[in-house]
């Protein structure tokens, strides 16, 4: 079990499910697999404690063409690195590198 919010949205994350306020309530997008059911335990005991974290921008927007400057570049240069340096096609670039930008965001921003 994660300790504080903040390690909840980095496990959302990692298992591909990306949290974000839809309107005043937590909602997710993923990426179409099943999440482990303590996961969605957390969620559900820590939703609160996760819409506060979401409400302070310790989660990017859904589209990347919202996201503020520094984490737009933040996710160009990881992308250009995945792509030149290691072999990705472009667009599993893109997808790994704004996966590790919205980790990075919450590292940052939710410390």
């Amino acid at each position: 079990m994660a300790t504080t919010a903040a390690e909840l949205m980095l496990r959302l994350l990692r298992e591909g499910a990306v949290p974000y306020l839809k309107g005043d309530e937590v909602a997710l997008r993923g990426g179409g697999r099943a999440m482990p059911p303590e996961l969605l335990a957390e969620l559900k005991a820590r939703r609160e404690e996760l819409r506060a974290l979401l409400a302070r921008g310790a989660g990017l927007p859904l589209a990347t063409e919202d996201w503020p400057p520094d984490a737009a570049m933040e996710l160009e240069e990881r992308a250009a690195i995945m792509e030149f340096d290691g072999g990705f096609k472009r667009v599993k670039a893109e997808a790994s590198a704004a996966l590790a930008t919205r980790v990075w965001w919450v590292r940052v921003g939710a410390a």
